[in-house]
């Protein structure tokens, strides 16, 4: 079973230049003290105990760069106050392993939501697009990837089921490795559409993937 909660409100932070939170530590320990190898804490806001196994959290808000493929582009300022929303909004549990998609705009969103380590794993990049070319009917485009997965959508695009399968060997593993602490996992829209799919064995939910927020998080019950 899966739970989608968006989030658009406001925080009281606003940041500039690198996305980390004024005091924040970096992986020796974070503000209230956690010894380097202690169990890594979720984020700065309100804590809680969660028995949701994966939590599947998309990016803030793109800087979209049409000189660059998407994969390079980075997290825009804008977008700062809602990706710390969600740090605070208590719904990342507490006790959490990190992981992350090598993407700056994920890995930004990552150290905008937690003082803890994040991991950076290869295989949560998003639906690889190495094309600059500009779809103005982009929507349209990612349609036509889900319905023949097998092929190229556009010149550039990496195959549907190619990231399908990346993706999900990807988080298998991680979960595999992680059997007793909830796993958060920030990337994107379009991988984490398939990685549902999958996980859930129903088809593709696109009404789903257009109303995705940035950042979102979709929170998957614990699978058997």
């Amino acid at each position: 079973m899966v739970h989608l909660h968006s989030s658009r409100r406001g925080a009281r932070h606003r940041l500039r230049g690198h996305p980390r939170r004024p005091g924040a530590r970096h992986a020796g320990g974070d503000r209230r003290g956690r010894r380097p190898g202690a169990p890594p804490t979720g984020g700065g806001g309100r804590h809680r105990r969660c028995r949701v196994r994966l939590h599947l959290v998309r990016h803030g808000l793109s800087a979209v760069d049409r000189s660059v493929p998407a994969h390079a582009w980075e997290l825009d300022p804008a977008g700062y106050d809602a990706v710390w929303a969600l740090r605070e909004s208590g719904r990342i549990p507490d006790g959490a392993a990190w992981f992350t998609s090598p993407e700056p705009k994920a890995v930004q969103t990552a150290q905008l939501l937690t003082d803890a380590e994040v991991a950076v794993v290869e295989g949560l990049r998003e639906h690889r697009r190495e094309s600059t070319t500009w779809h103005d009917d982009f929507p349209d485009v990612v349609r036509r990837a889900f319905d023949d997965p097998a092929r190229p959508a556009a010149p550039g695009w990496e195959p549907l089921a190619r990231c399908r399968e990346r993706v999900t060997t990807a988080v298998t593993g991680i979960l595999a490795a992680h059997t007793d602490v909830p796993v958060v996992l920030v990337g994107h829209g379009t991988a984490w559409t398939v990685l549902v799919a999958e996980l859930s064995g129903e088809p593709p939910d696109l009404a789903r993937w257009e109303s995705l927020a940035m950042p979102d998080l979709l929170s998957v019950e614990p699978l058997r």
